[in-house]
């Protein structure tokens, strides 16, 4: 039987957190034959915004203690998709930096971040999900009966 296949393009944020929906998913189907290419013109796994090599000075616009990738709350040593650390609980428990829950992180960091996450997340898969990160661009998408190409 063919596994399903779906793609993830662009890997920023939004694709992370749907990324991690999916993986709470599969972890409630274990058995279910899976491929996820995940897929981005630059830096597969962060997108280029994130880049954990660019300048500490280029912030995010939101402050630490609002953000989270995980769909759940817990903590950094027991994470999983579902439940793990908002951006700034996990600040506060892997850096000796964290100036307080109000803080603009650094891009850079929020892409450690997004590494953490992901790492979870590749974790969660069962033995017939496989994760496929590919630095790739996507020109066009081609109906095919009842799939795409």
């Amino acid at each position: 039987m063919m596994p399903l296949r779906i793609a993830i393009i662009g890997n920023g944020p939004r694709a992370l957190s749907v990324l991690e929906r999916l993986a709470v998913r599969l972890q409630q189907q274990p058995d279910a034959a899976v491929e996820i290419h995940y897929i981005d013109k630059l830096h597969p796994e962060t997108g280029r915004i994130w880049r954990r090599d660019q300048d500490a000075c280029f912030v995010m616009n939101t402050v630490a203690e609002e953000v989270s990738a995980f769909s759940g709350e817990g903590d950094a040593d027991n994470a999983r998709p579902g439940c793990g650390p908002s951006l700034a609980t996990w600040w506060k428990h892997t850096r000796t930096d964290f100036p307080g829950d109000n803080a603009w992180a650094p891009r850079a960091l929020y892409g450690e971040y997004m590494q953490f996450v992901l790492g979870c997340i590749k974790k969660s898969f069962s033995h017939s999900q496989r994760f496929l990160p590919r630095q790739a661009e996507v020109i066009d998408i081609v109906p095919g009966g009842d799939q795409h190409a």
